[in-house]
């Protein structure tokens, strides 16, 4: 049953249909995805004044502010309005091919800005009973008014720069090939750390290079701020996060400010240069380009590019530079600055799976400064979906095997039929793992079966659970001891499990895209309700198949051999 889910009736020619938005969405995903990405083409090169507004953003040392935006990243996982952006055009496509004079909204809501925009086109958009909340909230009220908007995020700066930033841990030393890894996704035993994202890559480099490890903080259950990391991390790890000084956080504080004057007028001119379709668009998105030009993403992005400026400015000449591409802001400083200061090629590494709708992945520009100038790419699904963008960019894409998933090469297990283990795989989305923990307690699962969730490495949430245990054991403790994997959406965690022939679950949230990174391979074994969990329980896959498909979907080789060969080596 679906009467949960949101959908559409729609009214045309004296007729009524019914059409679930999620599945249109997804049966439909090409077009409207291009759409998406030809509107965040269009917009930055709108010209104001005769001048592209992403010139308007340019702003010290080649650093440009729109490239480093929420709206030029597209990341799914800090914008939640990305989705409300593929409802609007789907629903306009819907009223075009219907000629659709009234559209009912069942179990979802949309903007005022969306109902003006069809109320123009005679087509009338209601709410069904119950659905549409017009609860007054204060808070929204104020984060409308610019004043306070600026003047509370001006205290945040000054608190992350003064406080959460209080200590540089910093320390360069003589180097020709850098790596920056997160400081994440590792195994610490008594003194030795090994950090799961670029697997053996330092053995092999260290035979020709002199190596630099610089670490990116991210906040964990553990360790929320890089101050609250014991000394042995301290004394012993370089970290970027607070590499500036007092005059860089006075001039940060200042151009914070300017900025956020600058660009809350120069919204208005952007909003009446839009066409309807745009406008509408950018107006579901306008908390976007709020955060990004007057907010906690301007206050992040100003922190980056002194970060990096001092640093590459002022270190010996790299030959090599290499990072874990997801297009975020902060690879867009570390980017810049390394080309402005003449180092050698800066390597864009995909460690893991490029999901079909992890919007940060597609970009339809033309412009590189701000790109790597080179790609590796792990997988042959990531290649086929990322070679026609790199192209238009002049860029040439390696295929280099998995540093990150690697070890499964020479990772060995012992299959027990008789273990009755169901494993949750925790998403970085609290509200998908909530969805998934009650569909689990409340489905047929035999009360025989243990069951344990490991959350998201960066899932900040405390879970408090009843029948179902928590975990922290790493993903190959799993391989020969869970007899089913139950995924909750985007983590590419699946795909270690596929490697080795398990029975997987994946969480299809219905109000929300298919995140998983098997969504444009047809993954069969989904659920989107308690009913489809249940059914899935019941059913006898085609397991074979399944296999042949999915497991192979990383380059793997024990030796590294593209690696060694790039280099070299």
């Amino acid at each position: 049953m679906d009467y949960l889910f949101p959908k559409i009736q729609i009214h045309y020619n004296n007729k009524k249909k019914i059409i679930n938005i999620k599945e249109y969405i997804e049966i439909n995903s090409n077009l409207l995805k291009k759409e998406y990405l030809d509107f965040c083409y269009r917009i930055e090169n709108i010209k104001l004044n005769k001048i592209n507004l992403y010139n308007y953003f340019s702003i010290e040392k080649n650093h440009n502010l729109w490239e480093m935006s929420l709206i030029k990243e597209k990341s799914n996982f800090k914008s939640n309005k990305i989705y409300d952006v593929i409802i609007f055009l789907a629903i306009k496509k819907i009223t075009i091919d219907y000629r659709v004079n009234k559209v009912i909204l069942h179990n979802f809501a949309i903007g005022n800005d969306v109902l003006k925009f069809f109320k123009n086109y005679n087509v009338e958009l209601v709410f069904s009973i119950n659905n549409y909340n017009k609860s007054f909230k204060f808070r929204s009220v104020l984060k409308n008014i610019f004043l306070f908007y600026f003047f509370y995020h001006l205290f945040v700066l000054i608190k992350k720069i003064f406080f959460e930033l209080k200590y540089n841990f910093f320390k360069d030393s003589n180097s020709n090939f850098l790596i920056f890894p997160y400081f994440a996704h590792f195994n610490h035993k008594k003194n030795y750390v090994n950090f799961n994202q670029f697997g053996k890559l330092g053995e092999i480099i260290k035979k020709k290079f002199i190596i630099d490890y610089q670490y990116l903080f991210v906040p964990s259950h553990n360790n929320k701020t890089l101050s609250d990391l014991p000394s042995f991390f301290k004394n012993n790890y370089s970290f970027l996060n607070g590499n500036i000084n007092f005059i860089n956080k006075i001039n940060i504080i200042r151009n914070f400010c300017n900025y956020s004057f600058k660009f809350f007028f120069l919204k208005k001119k952007i909003i009446s240069n839009l066409n309807k379709i745009d406008n509408c668009i950018f107006n579901i998105i306008s908390n976007d380009y709020d955060a990004s030009f007057s907010g906690y993403i301007l206050i992040e992005n100003l922190i980056w590019i002194k970060v990096f400026e001092n640093y590459l400015s002022k270190t010996s000449k790299k030959k090599y530079g290499i990072f874990l591409l997801e297009n975020q802001p902060w690879e867009k400083a570390l980017i810049t600055a390394w080309k402005n200061y003449g180092h050698g090629d800066i390597i864009g590494y995909t460690p893991t799976s490029i999901n079909y709708w992890h919007m940060y992945n597609f970009d339809k520009s033309n412009k590189n400064y701000s790109s790597p100038t080179k790609i590796f790419i792990s997988s042959n699904e990531g290649y086929k979906l990322l070679k026609r963008q790199y192209d238009k960019k002049k860029i040439i894409i390696h295929k280099m095997e998995s540093l990150w998933f690697n070890y499964l090469v020479e990772k060995k297990i012992n299959s027990n039929k008789n273990n009755s283990l169901v494993l949750i795989l925790g998403d970085y989305d609290p509200t998908n793992n909530y969805e998934v923990l009650d569909i689990v307690s409340n489905s047929n699962l035999s009360k025989k079966n243990r069951i344990l969730f490991k959350a998201h490495p960066h899932d900040l949430t405390k879970y408090n659970l009843d029948n179902i245990d928590q975990t922290k054991e790493s993903n190959d403790y799993f391989f020969d001891k869970a007899s089913l994997i139950i995924s909750s959406g985007s983590t590419a965690a699946v795909l270690e499990y596929l490697y080795f022939r398990k029975k997987i679950f994946i969480y299809d949230n219905p109000f929300n895209f298919d995140m998983s990174p098997v969504k444009h391979l047809k993954y069969p074994l989904k659920f989107r309700s308690l009913e489809e969990f249940n059914n899935l329980l019941k059913k006898n896959a085609n397991k074979s198949s399944i296999i042949k498909k999915y497991n192979n979907y990383y380059f793997l080789n024990k030796n590294l051999k593209r690696w060694k060969e790039f280099f070299y080596i």
